[in-house]
């Protein structure tokens, strides 16, 4: 079995997305020292070196305490489903064996959050390497085939 198959095996919710926080929403529990003594712009400068599963704990905590809105506006652009269930806690080792075997919807999604978040070279060359030769999923088949029939039929009807 692919280390891709197994990731999305494992992930414990039905759509793959555990990004919500089981805490009891005490400041101990986050992943930002000192959060209730800093002020927003503190707070906001250190959340893009989040996890997915932090920013939700973060979320969870100011949601339910002070609401500030530049926080909340950084954590709606930042927080995002994850391509690949526990990506972010993922080496680029691992990445690399998870999209070996991944169509080409899925690479782009590891190399678009990737991009967004982490930024690491490895694991951008390697999207850059796999992504030319990965497989079509169902969608972009379909498309591929409905292209292909209309050229065909512009070509037949031509005088």
């Amino acid at each position: 079995m692919s280390i891709l198959k197994r990731l999305f095996q494992s992930s414990s919710s039905p759509n793959g997305d555990d990004t919500r926080s089981d805490g009891d929403g005490s400041a101990a529990d986050l992943p930002i020292e000192r959060y209730e003594r800093l002020e927003a712009k503190e707070i906001v400068d250190q959340l893009s070196q989040l996890s997915q599963a932090d920013l939700a704990k973060v979320e969870d905590f100011e949601r339910g305490h002070k609401e500030r809105g530049s926080i909340l506006a950084k954590l709606g652009w930042l927080r995002e489903k994850e391509p690949l269930p526990g990506y972010d806690e993922l080496t680029p080792a691992q990445i690399s064996e998870a999209i070996a075997d991944a169509d080409t919807v899925t690479v782009k999604k590891v190399r678009n959050y990737e991009r967004k978040f982490q930024g690491r070279r490895e694991v951008a060359l390697e999207t850059a390497r796999v992504l030319p030769t990965a497989r079509a999923n169902a969608e972009e088949d379909k498309a591929r085939e409905a292209k292909e029939a209309r050229t065909r039929q512009g070509i037949s009807e031509r005088p």
